[in-house]
């Protein structure tokens, strides 16, 4: 697998210039033709996470999803576009009308409806044999437990919805799960990543953070390399990521990634904001001195650490959504609202991943505060 990535400059939205942008990151790292052969059966799988529009850049735009169909086209293969949804609430069909992809060309298939496949203990969808080729189409945004998505994580979505939450369940330690995704991702084999960074999310995404303005189209045909060069632009260590430190342990070297077309330079954001669980990660790294601490000191200096999430009554909608996705019943009613017992949640905030009302957020504590403060004290 080569690990080329190819960044084009793309300001808009407009669907003849989007598809020029596509078109040319994927020439420069050999063209559409040396995946796409005619007849090929090839699934597009974009960011599905919520029914939300696409101004709010949670999902993949539709007009980079149609510039990879009509590519797709002209190479005379036959295109499909599908996912399976995290959440127990919305079906695919629906998560399409509403995000605007129905009209992309392609036939739509529900693959959480198509049943799964084991591989050592990973559910992912059976539909991936349907296809001969398969084309990761992701959005950049940050993310409250991997601080980036993008490629890598992307390919999750091929696990049918309950599943998600049995793995977060199974895997409640960060870097756990992130090997997980990267089983995952070796799993599903996408031939080729396409990354919608045209307008992508910063602050506490992947679902509640803001829409920035970041005008890039990348194309790769190596996940990983492609979110090493992500977190390059988002102005981050690629190697904070833990997606891309458990990588590294298993062989993966950044040193051999290759940028085309413009000079990453020229697309590197000074001011990108992380989600506020990156502030929390810093302090657990920093107090990484943990070790050096009296033992029975740590599980308190722990609690200080990290962060839980917590719903505000204001914006609750009472839709249930989080409280049927936590892996592990951490969320009940109290007082005719949902509450999350802390005690019980393993922090993998599915509840704020899902919830379209952005009605979950953080609980500040003291620590997280002085990092941040630390970190940036202009402000």
């Amino acid at each position: 697998m080569q690990n080329k990535v190819a960044l084009i400059r793309c300001w808009t939205y407009d669907e003849e210039k989007v598809y020029l942008a596509v078109k040319e990151s994927i020439a420069l790292i050999g063209g559409l033709g040396i995946f796409v052969k005619p007849g090929m059966r090839v699934l597009v799988k974009p960011n599905l996470l919520a029914a939300v529009a696409p101004e709010r850049a949670v999902t993949t735009h539709p007009s980079v999803v149609k510039a990879v169909i009509r590519l797709i086209k002209e190479e005379k293969g036959v295109p499909f576009l599908g996912d399976c949804h995290g959440g127990v609430l919305t079906g695919t069909g629906v998560l399409l009308a509403e995000t605007k992809m129905t009209e992309t060309g392609a036939e739509i298939v529900s693959l959480e409806k198509l049943g799964s496949d084991l591989y050592g203990g990973i559910a992912v969808s059976k539909g991936i044999k349907e296809f001969d080729l398969i084309i990761n189409v992701c959005k950049f945004k940050t993310h409250g437990l991997t601080i980036l998505t993008g490629a890598v994580k992307n390919s999750f979505g091929l696990v049918p919805g309950l599943h998600k939450a049995s793995l977060h369940r199974l895997y409640p330690k960060v870097d756990d799960f992130c090997e997980m995704l990267l089983r995952v991702s070796e799993i599903v084999k996408p031939a080729l990543s396409i990354l919608d960074g045209i307008i992508g999310m910063e602050g506490d995404g992947p679902l509640s953070g803001d829409p920035k303005s970041i005008g890039v189209i990348l194309a790769a045909e190596d996940p990983l390399s492609l979110d090493f060069v992500m977190a390059k632009i988002a102005g981050l260590d690629p190697l904070v990521l833990p997606v891309l430190s458990a990588a590294v342990k298993k062989g993966f070297k950044p040193e051999e990634v290759k940028v085309l077309g413009e000079p990453l330079e020229k697309f590197i954001l000074g001011d990108f904001k992380t989600p506020y669980t990156f502030a929390g990660a810093g302090v657990v790294k920093k107090i990484g001195f943990l070790g050096k601490i009296k033992t029975f000191l740590q599980p308190y200096l722990w609690k200080l650490a990290t962060l839980k999430p917590v719903i505000n009554n204001l914006k609750c909608q009472k839709c249930n959504e989080c409280v049927r996705a936590c892996p592990v019943q951490a969320i009940i009613y109290k007082k005719g609202f949902p509450k999350v017992n802390s005690k019980s949640c393993i922090e993998c905030y599915c509840c704020h991943e899902l919830c379209r009302y952005r009605a979950v957020a953080f609980k500040k504590n003291i620590l997280v505060k002085i990092w941040i403060k630390r970190q940036n004290p202009k402000k």
